[in-house]
């Protein structure tokens, strides 16, 4: 007779693997990006500034967090990289193109595009770096 414990770390690997799968199909299934944007706007001073303000929703920090800025006809591509941890607010600032006509504090339209985990795992599955 095997003793459970030996048992047990037998059969682990595939125990692993299937809640992997499961993690990974859920991820794929959801179609929700695994950083939120919170906030976004563009301000114009001395330079045209895009204030980010986003989230990490998955348990593995980022190392990479592409978003589309889009105001006032421009659409710019920003890769965010650094080490974003689960669940704590990432705020930072990029100069941006100048668009015409901004006013203070324009809206803008903030998309994330990709993030690269430190486990990893990439969304949305392929480098759109």
């Amino acid at each position: 007779m095997m003793p459970r414990a030996l048992f047990f770390c037998k059969q682990l690997p595939s125990v692993l693997a299937v809640a992997l799968a499961t993690i990974a199909s859920a991820r794929i299934e959801s179609g929700v990006a695994p950083i939120a944007v919170q906030d976004c706007h563009v301000t114009v001073g001395r330079r045209t500034i895009a204030a980010l303000e986003f989230v990490n929703r998955e348990t593995s920090p980022a190392d990479a967090v592409g978003i589309l800025v889009s105001y006032n006809g421009v659409e710019q591509r920003i890769v965010d990289r650094g080490t974003f941890s689960h669940e704590i607010v990432i705020r930072h600032w990029f100069g941006v193109q100048y668009a015409p006509s901004i006013g203070a504090g324009t809206e803008a339209k903030c998309n994330v595009y990709y993030a690269h985990f430190a486990n990893g795992y990439t969304w949305p599955g392929a480098s759109q770096e």
